[in-house]
């Protein structure tokens, strides 16, 4: 067992006297950076460069390096071809103050060797729209311009790193391809492809689709991505769920980029006179378009060209009247709503049976409006709707439990629903600067710090959710759409939109949505409200002197300004 030694303990006047020679130490001159010198390759080969025998530095060909930490005074060089094994050699006296240069040119030996090797070539094809430059073992060659070929000879066999640079849009091809004699790799210049994104700025279901690739149906609001286009124009479409053309464009795809197109509102207009006794909401093809006031009339937008069912609903939700309008593509049409034209088309409507499996009772709503009560285990029968497709909510009177669903019907058939027990989970993400309050249909449900998240039990169906940020008391809204069984998850941000009001008829309007009312604008004034949360609304404006409306629908995003102009 090897010896354990103690050392001596300093005693405190050694340590002040250690620690005071430490202090009165002069600074040390910092670290030189040794000997230096730069390295250029003008030979037609990559080369080795040794320092006095060691390797310092490997240049491909046309390339440049810079070296230090060399030792200073007379040092010896020697440049090895990696191909031709030609050596040069030269020798500098390195300073400390300046680095030294070497540029090495090839010597008679050396290209005579490098004339002997064996070499091959390599063809390229310009598959894309744009004159490329194209780089092997990143030195220039010629330009191809596009559709064209063209073949590189005299290159050294072995493995080459190829590289192709659009000249217009800036794209990069890479490859590697291993030259050999008697054969050329060929180099096929395919630029990278394109992707769309389509947002449905619209208030109706979209069914998106690009001429050649397929499409799908994308709800308001939301986007559709398709990815791996090539470059160039396609025709983009959007029709509603009954084929009705909502929108078409044509839309260029740039190489490796997402490029941004929107669904429009439709451009179909409607005007309602009503000679009705009773308030009555006007539903388009099962779409509630807003209410008229009784033997009033109202100006409904966003409706898609083409034939629509329509039905003026009472109070009580019986069909007062119907018709079938054909609406345009430009200017309106105008529906004159009568008393006994109830009868009218109704053969071609369906049913809705709703059957309640819940130990409560139920309220139902269809197509945004009342349709009375359904008992513990009862069903009942919602008669009267058009064909297409339809909005199905159930409330629990007790647990306030929704169930939704969207429903088609089709002529004289009759569709069902169950309603049964369910609840939805809600996973928040708070991505802004300070702590925010969750406030769910009126009741603040739970509070979130900065940066953190939750996850949220709350009741299937429809909800508002206030976002308020506990410092700033900044507000979002965020209507929430919570399927039972399933997981939501939502961010917590700050972005808002701005509606711009312009009131050019000659009277005073009330401005609202649902059951907010935002205001009065006065006859030739324009009113901006901003900090208006991100969301799918029908603005109303009702003449405060005469039994008139005017209705459209809007989907808002963040950073979305929308001008909506009342002229006469």
């Amino acid at each position: 067992m090897p010896e354990l030694r103690r050392l001596p303990v300093l005693s405190a006047t050694a340590v002040a006297a250690l620690s005071l020679a430490c202090a009165h130490t002069p600074p040390r001159k910092p670290v030189s950076p040794g000997g230096r010198i730069e390295f250029s390759n003008q030979t037609g080969e990559p080369l080795e460069v040794f320092a006095s025998g060691a390797r310092v530095a490997v240049l491909a060909r046309g390339a440049s390096v810079s070296v230090d930490r060399l030792p200073l005074g007379p040092v010896g060089f020697e440049a090895v071809g990696k191909m031709s094994g030609t050596r040069l050699h030269a020798s500098f006296d390195l300073l400390d103050a300046a680095p030294a240069s070497w540029a090495i040119r090839p010597s008679p030996e050396q290209e005579a060797a490098l004339a002997r090797l064996p070499t091959g070539r390599i063809e390229v094809r310009n598959g894309a729209p744009e004159p490329v430059r194209v780089f092997v073992d990143d030195e220039a060659r010629e330009m191809v311009w596009p559709g064209g070929e063209a073949a590189y000879s005299g290159i050294p066999l072995g493995r080459r790193r190829l590289r192709a640079e659009g000249v217009k849009s800036g794209f990069g091809v890479r490859s590697e391809v291993v030259v050999t004699e008697g054969a050329a790799p060929v180099f096929d210049v395919v630029p990278p492809r394109g992707s769309l994104r389509v947002a449905n700025r619209s208030t109706l279901p979209a069914f998106v689709s690009v001429e050649g690739f397929g499409g799908r149906e994308v709800q308001p609001g939301a986007t559709f991505t398709i990815a791996d286009l090539p470059p160039g124009a396609h025709r983009v479409a959007a029709v509603d769920l009954l084929h009705r053309p909502m929108w078409e464009s044509e839309v260029t795809v740039r190489p490796g980029e997402v490029v941004e197109a929107a669904v429009p509102l439709p451009a179909g207009v409607l005007a309602v006179v009503s000679d009705l006794h009773v308030p009555v909401a006007v539903v388009a093809d099962g779409r509630r378009l807003g209410d008229v006031p009784a033997r009033g009339a109202g100006e409904f937008r966003g409706l898609p060209p083409g034939l629509a069912r329509l039905q003026a609903t009472g109070p009580d939700g019986t069909v007062l009247a119907r018709a079938r309008i054909r609406i345009p593509a430009e200017g309106q049409a105008t529906w004159m709503a009568k008393p006994g034209s109830g009868g009218e088309a109704a053969g071609d409507e369906g049913s809705l049976m709703v059957v309640n499996r819940t130990p409560e009772s139920i309220a139902l709503r269809v197509d945004g409006w009342d349709r009375g009560h359904v008992p513990p285990g009862g069903r009942r029968v919602v008669p009267g709707l058009v064909p297409g497709r339809h909005t199905v909510a159930a409330l629990g009177a007790a647990s306030r439990d929704v169930s939704r669903a969207l429903l088609d019907v089709t002529p004289g058939a009759e569709v069902s629903f169950e309603v049964v027990p369910a609840a939805a989970v809600l996973a928040v993400r708070n991505t802004r600067p300070e702590e925010v309050r969750l406030i769910l249909d009126g009741t603040e449900i739970a509070r979130v710090a900065a940066a953190e998240s939750a996850d949220l039990r709350i009741a299937a169906g429809r909800h508002e959710l206030h976002v308020r940020g506990v410092g700033t008391l900044a507000t979002t809204l965020h209507a929430l759409d919570l399927q039972g069984g399933q997981t939501t998850r939502l961010d917590l941000t700050v972005p808002t939109a701005t509606l711009v009001v312009t009131n050019r008829q000659g009277e005073p309007l009330a401005i609202g949505y649902g059951d907010r009312q935002l205001g009065v604008v006065l006859p030739g004034d324009r009113v901006t409200l901003r900090d208006v949360a991100p969301g799918t609304y029908r603005l109303v404006a009702r003449s405060l002197a005469r039994p008139l409306s005017w209705t459209v629908p809007v989907t808002l995003s963040a950073g979305d300004t929308f001008k909506w102009d009342l002229q006469k």
